[in-house]
């Protein structure tokens, strides 16, 4: 429990002993007011071109209303995935945002944190420093024909391609990397 009245003092002589002072007091009507905090980011460490992962944010409501809280993912500099959720007061809401990896100018490969921000319209600006939270680790995004996910494309990658060429997932020879188009196909 929290008491968000304002309360002030101020001091008086005394109308009853002689040389004394009364420390009096008022205090306001309760201050209500509107505040979430991102409790938990995570993420997963890799992520392959042309597929899709999956950011999972909790979200608590710290203030005095019910809140349509707008949740954004970011990872490096480009906004990603977004979604509102309602979260009642005291409580927590959980919300997994799907990210599809298709763009390198968008997001180019490399090694990229991942920053969640939840924000109400109506919330102070005195509020909002655990309004975000970045993600226990960085992502890392591997490039386009990346077959042996070693962060670059080169031969050994083309090997790979070769062997699983004109493969389809019940293939004794399906490489999943391999499918650079997400076509079920190599």
């Amino acid at each position: 429990f929290t008491d968000t009245r304002i309360r002030i003092f101020w001091t008086r002589p005394s109308a009853t002993l002689p040389g004394a002072i009364d420390l009096l007091h008022t205090k306001s009507e309760p201050i209500l007011t509107h505040d979430v905090a991102v409790l938990s980011v995570t993420s997963p460490e890799t992520a392959r071109w042309n597929t899709t992962f999956e950011v999972t944010v909790t979200v608590v409501n710290l203030g005095d209303f019910p809140e349509t809280v707008s949740v954004a993912a970011k990872v490096g500099t480009a906004t990603v995935a977004t979604s509102d959720m309602i979260v009642g007061v005291g409580s927590t809401s959980t919300v997994t945002l799907t990210v599809k990896y298709e763009n390198t100018t968008t997001l180019p490969p490399g090694r990229h944190p991942v920053l969640v921000s939840a924000t109400v319209a109506q919330e102070p600006a005195g509020n909002l420093p655990d309004n975000s939270l970045l993600a226990g680790d960085r992502i890392v995004l591997f490039p386009p024909g990346d077959v042996d996910l070693d962060g670059d494309v080169e031969l050994a990658d083309a090997v790979l391609l070769t062997q699983s060429f004109g493969s389809t997932p019940s293939s004794t020879n399906w490489r999943a990397e391999a499918d650079i188009n997400g076509n079920g196909i190599v």
